[in-house]
């Protein structure tokens, strides 16, 4: 019995000890890469009043080595248009991200679009990162 306790406390330590680590990053060893979630970035339309919204965000390079776009994810009711699927040193990209009325329910919303950004460091460290951006608004 005290082995199959220890078994147990031993193997969730391990679930939960991988769990926070892949949040956070992975470990360089199996891999060579890092995982990080950048802030949040929040847009509110207020009233959903047109049949289509939209609003323009900024992703900005602040490294020194391109940023590779790898993939972009939205819910139902929002779609978002990137213009690069890669951004220089230095230089930024604009997300446009449009609501569109009639695939909304009526009331509140707040939904989440998430880009997925990979780096390749001079090193070989690859750096992946997740920009999410939150949109609100009032359905009517």
């Amino acid at each position: 019995m005290k082995k199959l306790s220890f078994l147990l406390v031993f193997v969730t330590f391990l679930s939960l000890h991988g769990f926070a680590q892949f949040q956070e990053e992975d470990d360089p060893m199996f891999g060579n890469s890092r995982k990080q979630r950048i802030s949040l970035d929040t847009y509110n339309f207020g009233s959903i009043t047109n049949d289509i919204m939209e609003y323009e965000f900024t992703i900005n390079n602040t490294e020194n080595s391109t940023v590779y776009i790898n993939k972009i994810c939205y819910p139902k009711g929002v779609t978002a248009l990137l213009t690069a699927d890669s951004i220089v040193s230095k230089k930024s990209a604009k997300v446009v991200v449009a609501v569109h009325k009639k695939y909304l329910d009526k009331g509140e919303f707040v939904k989440y679009v998430d880009i997925e950004t990979k780096e390749i460091k001079p090193n070989g460290m690859v750096i992946r990162r997740t920009n999410t951006y939150e949109i609100k608004g009032k359905l009517e």
